[in-house]
Order: C-alpha cells, then structure tokens, then sequence
C-alpha cells in the first residue's frame, strides 16, 4: 500500500475509548510509514498525551461553529496536502467537511463514530452526512444498525471497525505475583469495577451486591470520578469498609486486572463501552455486565461473560455465585472472552480494517 498523508481532528474528545482508539490508531499508522498528523485544540488532555507520544499535532481554537474556527479549518486544508482527513468529533466534523467542499480538496473526509449517544435526525445532519462525508465508521455494531434505520443513511456508506486493544500489553498474568505487585490479600475472591470520567457506573447495585455475598469477596475500585464521593458514602453507610478497596487513578491498570478473578460493569444506558472490559478479557478474566449500549456486541451471555438486567442487585448477586460455583463455566467464559478479544478486538485488526478501507477510498 502507498504511504498515505492522515490527519485526524478532535475538537472535544468525550471520553478515554475515543481518545485510546485516535492515539492508537495514529501509532500504528506511524508504524506503517504513513504520515500522520493530529488536528486539536491547545492543552486538552488528548493534545498533552499525542505530545508525549511525539505526535505531531496542530493545534487550533475548533470546539465552535462559527467563521473564526471555520477559517481555521479552511486555512489549515488550503496550506497542507493530505489523503486522509478522520473527524471524531461534531465541530470539526462540520469545520474540515465545509472547508473542504469550498476548496473543491480531492481528499477523503470520514466520521468515526464513537457515541453512546444516538445521531440526530436533524435534517442538516443528513446532509452533512449523506453528502459531505465520504464514508462513517460506527465503533459498534448497535451505531451502525441505528444509523440505517433511524437516520435513513445510506448502508454501503457506513461499516464497523470496532475499538482495538494491544493484546502485546494485555494478557493474563501470573495471579499471585500481580496481587502481591498492587498489594491486595491472595486469599480472597477479588472482584474488580473501573470509574472514569465518561463511565458511569451503578455503583449501588454493585455494592448492595457485595453485601449479600460471603465475606471472603472483596471489591476494587479503579480509577477516579466525580461520583466517588458517593460511592465511598454508599460504602460506609453498607459497612463495607474492610471489603472495599479504592485503588485511585492508576497508569499502568494491567496488574490490577491480573489480579482480579471477575471484571463486573454494571453499565448504565449512556456509558459508553470501556476498554478495560475488553482488556479484562483479554487478560482471561472473566466478565459480567448489563447488555448496554454496544456491550451485547461484546458479550454473548453465557458463552463470552454473563448479562444481568440493569439495577437488580440478586440477579448480580446470582451470576456471581454461579460462576464462582461452577468452575467449568468460570474457565469457559475466561477462555471464549480471551479468544474474542483475540480474534476481534485487536488493535492490528482495527488497523488493518481502517488502512484497507483508506485504499479503498482512494481507488
């Protein structure tokens, strides 16, 4: 394949899926000779780490609709040649889709979806759709389904490439080593949650849980959000003090998924779909999740994790002793989820699937 010249452009970037997914798809890129640069304002968090990454990014005042941020689109198009221009969010979306049609630019303009939010109907984003945007990638299978039926978007417009994890980092570890690394007891059932900014949790169903299990599960918390406050309230006010852990923010979040014997998301309708749940499988912990938003796209329940009905704490309560019951079950669901995260959510399969539909486009 040609070297290609790639620009992706960020205005926002909503949550961490979507800024893990833009960083590392332009790393690997990077690593296949093309060149790539990185469009987004000035000191956001996804502008610090491509930095850190040596990325080269440009940086601009795009996170509004008017003529000053327009012009900045137009200007940044009229100065560079590129091939590929990979919109992730709604501004610059509109921005480098206007600035391109004015320029009469022969390059191709794609929208990578990464919701959880359903596109609007509204008849301006059809247009900008259906007419100024050369292709849509959905990151689920759920976003592309919604974006036929409900959006009337043409089919042979859109196609899925799911978000890739590096399966070189994520694998399963040597249990007791990891426990000792991140300081948690050995001889305990360890059950692991994640909180984020862009993650929200049902936190209460998942503690209301923990108290009607035996003592010798204990809880982590990983990560840090603003509804960790509340979550620590709803701890005390169980007594569940001495069985949860609150790891913070962490880094490197391997260790702490090697150490766990389940990986739970008690997701909410809006929670977009985390990486670490896919991290999590392919680490061969086991998972068990409520079927929201792209997550039953992940998990086939009672082949790949198990699915329970949002905001029931029994039948959490019963996926959790079923498992821990039937140890055939436990090495399946560990041993299918690896294998699927292998076959479907790496990141050289979504880098491969999104160098290809480049070609593609530029046949």
């Amino acid at each position: 394949m040609q070297n290609l010249t790639i620009l992706h452009t960020a205005s926002t970037c909503h949550n961490s899926a979507q800024e893990y997914r833009i960083l590392s798809e332009i790393k690997a890129m990077l690593d296949r000779d093309h060149k790539i640069g990185l469009f987004t304002p000035f000191q956001t968090p996804l502008y610090e780490n491509a930095i850190k990454m040596g990325i080269d990014v440009f940086t601009g005042d795009i996170h509004k609709n008017n003529y000053r941020r327009m012009k900045t689109a137009y200007d940044w198009l009229k100065r560079y040649r590129v091939d590929i221009v990979n919109c992730h969010d709604t501004r610059d979306h509109w921005l480098f889709s206007i600035s391109r049609l004015r320029l009469r630019k022969q390059c191709q303009l794609l929208r990578t979806l990464h919701g959880p939010a359903p596109l609007s109907r509204a008849p301006y984003n059809y247009l900008l759709y259906r007419y100024g945007t050369s292709q849509i990638i959905a990151t689920n299978e759920q976003m592309h389904q919604s974006l036929i039926n409900r959006n009337r978007l043409p089919e042979g417009k859109i196609c899925t490439i799911p978000n890739g994890i590096d399966l070189n980092i994520y694998e399963r570890g040597n249990q007791l080593r990891a426990r000792n690394a991140v300081n948690m007891p050995v001889n305990v059932s360890l059950i692991g949650v994640t909180v984020g900014s862009d993650q929200e949790i049902d936190y209460e169903t998942l503690l209301d849980s923990i108290t009607q299990l035996p003592e010798e599960f204990f809880l982590v918390i990983i990560g840090d959000s603003l509804t960790l406050p509340q979550i620590k309230e709803h701890t005390q006010s169980l007594g569940l003090d001495h069985r949860v852990h609150f790891a913070g923010q962490t880094e490197n979040i391997l260790p702490w998924l090697q150490a766990l014997d389940l990986y739970i998301l008690p997701a909410t309708l809006e929670t977009p779909l985390p990486m670490t749940l896919l991290q999590s499988m392919a680490c061969e912990v086991p998972v068990i999740s409520t079927p929201a938003d792209s997550i039953s796209d992940v998990i086939e329940d009672g082949e790949t994790g198990i699915l329970f009905p949002p905001h029931d704490s029994q039948a959490l309560t019963l996926a959790i002793e079923t498992l821990f019951r039937n140890s055939k079950l436990y090495r399946n669901l560990a041993s299918r989820g690896y294998q699927v995260a292998q076959e479907r959510f790496g990141i050289t399969a979504m880098v491969d699937t999104t160098e290809a539909l480049y070609e593609k486009l530029l046949a």
